[in-house]
């Protein structure tokens, strides 16, 4: 029913059991990284257990092995606290999954492409690992479906990673996000920089590469950071939460220096701003924790330790600003979003700067949000996480998740309560108890997945 919750994987006891077995028998331990493939199957990063699942949404075969609907199957990780099985059978493998002691890592852990393929930040291993869908050519090498294969980092090697290297000989500091870029490559956020890893050889970020090698996209420099210059050259202190946008350009959330930056996969205008392939760009943020916030040209507004960043159905840029408890978005053209006017380049507030309650159908901008973590948008709006409750605010209004909704507002999706735990499972969702939700994700039918506690928990549209 429209705006129930109900668990989809997780018995709630914290051990490990249930693997090709029913998900909402299994026992899962601490789904901390949530994300929905191609075929609409749930992917889970489950820290806690050291092993990544999914959860099949229809019958069929995935990641090398056929899946019944409503199943859960381990596609990656044995559960022991190590480094091994690269280039076997991935249920084989070790993996290292945790958050660092700041809280930073798994922002994106998991990612998968277009085809099916996964790609793990294996974070404590500092490498990042790859499990293709369909046996074939992947990063330069012949590749088995189901199988687990280190594409980028080798421990053993003490510098940073030679531009043009071989990926696997590259020495990765802090792998905490990956996703997809152009051409099937993938990026990813390491400490001070992102990489690139090229999927094929050909032209990305203003330079030529080579299938199977690393190439810094931005940071890596000591100095500034030299806006409108090479990317390379530019001083990012540290990375969180990393994007591409429609045209292929990388999106980075910069943490350590409270600013939003874009590199130009090719050169062109974009945001309204003529940009050179490979060089960097401001986008939001002036260094600043405190100053303009709102209703004013982007570069020149405040931001406060941004987490994470996305870009919404329309081309807008979405920012969880995490310190300042709010969730900001930068227009790409001018018109109304969220219901808000909004001037193209400019940023507003549309969640979070106010005094009321969250999810008591009020302005979004008008209700207080507490350290909102993530954000996922869709066609429908924004999901966001913020404590123990997960909210929406529409994109436009009309009937949603069994609520009548106004553009702007925002509601209560699940965890209505302002204590933390878990009930009120197939009842509706904002009656219902979260016990620490860790990630969301959207699928394309609307419906809303969040880790939570020791469950995945679906909140039905």
């Amino acid at each position: 029913r429209a705006g129930d919750i109900y668990t989809v994987a997780g018995n709630g006891r914290n051990r490990d059991a249930g693997d090709g077995g029913p998900a909402r028998r299994a026992a899962l331990q601490t789904p901390s990284a949530i994300s929905l493939d191609a075929a609409g199957n749930v992917v889970i990063g489950d820290t806690g257990s050291l092993r990544i699942r999914v959860l099949a949404e229809r019958s069929d075969r995935f990641y090398g092995r056929g899946m019944r609907a409503g199943d859960i199957y381990l596609i990656g990780g044995d559960g022991r606290l190590k480094y091994g099985g690269d280039g076997g059978i991935a249920t084989h493998a070790q993996l290292s999954l945790f958050r660092y002691a700041d809280g930073s890592g798994w922002h994106g852990g998991v990612a998968e492409d277009g085809s099916g393929n996964l790609y793990v930040a294996d974070l404590a291993n500092r490498l990042v690992r790859f499990v293709p869908a369909v046996s074939g050519s992947f990063y330069g090498r012949e590749m088995t479906a189901g199988h687990i294969y280190t594409i980028a980092g080798d421990d053993l090697n003490g510098g940073p990673p030679a531009d043009g290297s071989p990926a696997l000989a590259a020495h990765l500091f802090r792998p905490t996000a990956v996703t997809v870029g152009p051409h099937g490559s993938v990026l990813i956020s390491d400490g001070a920089a992102v990489r690139l890893v090229a999927a094929v050889s050909g032209q990305m970020f203003g330079r030529a590469v080579q299938a199977g090698d690393i190439y810094t996209v931005a940071g890596g420099g000591t100095g500034g950071l030299g806006l409108g210059g090479p990317a390379t050259k530019a001083n990012l202190v540290l990375t969180a939460g990393i994007a591409v946008d429609g045209a292929g350009n990388l999106i980075v959330a910069a943490r350590g220096i409270n600013r939003i930056l874009t590199v130009a996969d090719r050169s062109g205008v974009f945001n309204g701003h003529p940009m050179i392939a490979g060089h960097l760009y401001l986008l939001a943020g002036t260094g600043y924790q405190t100053g303009l916030t709102e209703g004013v040209p982007a570069a020149k507004a405040a931001l406060d330790t941004p987490e994470d960043v996305t870009v919404d159905s329309s081309g807008n840029l979405v920012i969880a600003d995490t310190v300042s408890n709010r969730i900001a978005v930068v227009a790409r053209r001018s018109g109304t979003f969220y219901g808000q006017a909004m001037t193209a380049g400019y940023i507003y507030t549309v969640a979070g700067a106010g005094p009321y309650a969250p999810g008591t159908g009020h302005p979004a901008v008008d209700s207080w949000l507490s350290l909102p973590g993530g954000v996922a948008a869709d066609r429908q709006g924004l999901v966001i996480m913020a404590g123990c409750q997960v909210f929406l605010v529409p994109a436009s209004s009309g009937a949603l998740f069994g609520q009548q909704m106004t553009a702007g507002d925002m509601y209560t999706l699940a965890g209505g309560a302002t204590s933390c735990g878990f009930g009120g499972d197939g009842g509706p969702g904002p009656l219902a108890l979260l016990y620490s939700p860790g990630s969301v994700a959207t699928d394309q039918r609307g419906d809303v997945t969040v880790g939570d506690g020791l469950r995945v928990r679906t909140i039905s549209r």
